[in-house]
């Protein structure tokens, strides 16, 4: 890791050196993935935070290292830690459903204090997920301090944590600058613990204001089939245009919300065949979480593509957010409001989770919305552009051969 601070400005080379200085390397704990590399868990001293590395055995270097915090449920401190960097590398970055033992979550920042993710596993499955955005209800500001330049524009940032019992807690905030800490030291805060860069007006702690506004996705996965499931994943792994929308709009009227995304077969209507579906009733959980019920179409997305499951699911939470805020349950409403307001967005996020030209993207994204005489902006399109967005989306679609194509077993 001190190789590593080659090159990094002054802040970034401090945050390693404190790092370095208080990790108890005597109780570090390493496991094997499946893909033979040796996972170590280093926790850092009096904190419940360490770091995770990967170390590559076939090459003889480290991958990559981040600062960590791993909730669990098991009294063994060490080595569930590293049991839970496990279960998230096998489960999120190499997709293997491998049995863990391992209940809880795990928060990661890079060795230079940027947030990267935040998973809770429970049974096995990756329950829900956050990412941090920037907070729009808090204005920018310029900030002067020793630690940075005169008169630094900063972007208020925030992460959120909303508990099981509905309760929402602010577990840090800090300002993004325009410009690097001249100096930085590593702190470490009791309570809600996390580790952060000592950049002046940054890092303030946990707060009891929650009318700030969390932004984040919270996303429960309960589907099955291996393929959808990786999908999904891969869909609010990413920080899409869809994905921030999602973030930034989850606080309205309606307060907190989850998407709960099923898989199952759906029955045909008015001889139709659906490849997902959005329940319009909101359901409140023993939890106190609101729950927007999303179904997808196992007989029919089973047998598709990974672009056109992805366009699937992001066009269904689209539904999830225009339930939330109110907006008219009525289908044709909502793809005129969806085709009128985020087609676009549906086909940047596409876009940046395939490598697609914008004619297969667009074409994924009207699918679902192509209803002649009911969807106002499909009509204005011209005859021969439908029938050419229609023809591709088919062949992404079942019974077709483009995209990365899926199917039951396929995934492991």
């Amino acid at each position: 890791m001190t190789i590593q601070k080659n090159g990094k400005s002054i802040g970034e080379q401090n945050s390693i050196d404190s790092l370095l200085l208080n990790a108890n390397w005597d109780m570090a704990k390493q496991a094997i993935a499946s893909n033979g590399k040796t996972i170590v868990y280093v926790p850092i001293i009096h904190s419940p935070i360490g770091i995770e590395y990967f170390y590559d055995n076939q090459h003889s270097k480290i991958d990559s290292g981040n600062i960590v915090r791993v909730v669990s449920l098991a009294t063994s401190a060490n080595s569930t830690q590293v049991k839970g960097v496990q279960a998230y590398y096998e489960k999120v970055v190499l997709q293997k459903d491998i049995p863990f033992e391992f209940n809880g979550s795990i928060t990661a920042f890079s060795i230079y204090n940027k947030f990267l993710y935040d998973y809770t596993i429970w049974d096995n499955k990756i329950k829900s997920h956050s990412y941090i955005s920037p907070n729009k209800n808090i204005g920018k500001s310029n900030i002067k301090s020793n630690s940075i330049k005169s008169n630094m524009e900063c972007e208020p940032w925030g992460h959120f944590t909303v508990w099981s019992d509905g309760s929402v807690t602010l577990d840090y905030t800090y300002m993004v600058c325009n410009d690097e800490c001249q100096s930085a030291s590593i702190g470490i805060k009791n309570g809600t613990e996390y580790i952060r860069s000592n950049c002046g007006g940054g890092g303030a702690g946990a707060s009891s204001d929650t009318s700030v506004l969390p932004m984040q996705v919270r996303v429960w996965n309960n589907v099955n089939d291996l393929c959808l499931n990786k999908v999904l994943n891969k869909v609010f792994s990413t920080v899409t245009s869809i994905t921030s929308i999602l973030a930034k709009n989850q606080f309205g009227d309606y307060g907190y919300f989850a998407i709960n995304v099923h898989d199952s077969s759906l029955p045909m209507v008015n001889n139709k065949i659906r490849n997902g579906y959005t329940d319009p009733e909101i359901t409140t959980g023993a939890d106190g979480i609101r729950y927007i019920n999303i179904y997808l179409n196992t007989q029919t997305l089973g047998y598709s593509s990974e672009e056109f499951v992805a366009k699937t699911i992001m066009h269904e939470s689209l539904h999830a957010l225009l339930i939330t805020e109110g907006f008219s349950l009525k289908s044709v409403d909502q793809h005129n409001e969806i085709a009128n307001v985020y087609i676009d967005d549906l086909s940047k996020s596409l876009k940046n989770l395939f490598s697609l030209s914008d004619d297969v993207a667009a074409a994924l994204s009207w699918s679902g919305l192509d209803y002649i005489g009911l969807v106002d902006a499909w009509d204005n399109l011209p005859s021969s552009m439908r029938d050419i967005y229609s023809a591709i989306a088919d062949d992404y679609w079942k019974g077709g051969t483009a995209g990365n194509r899926i199917f039951p077993g396929k995934c492991k």
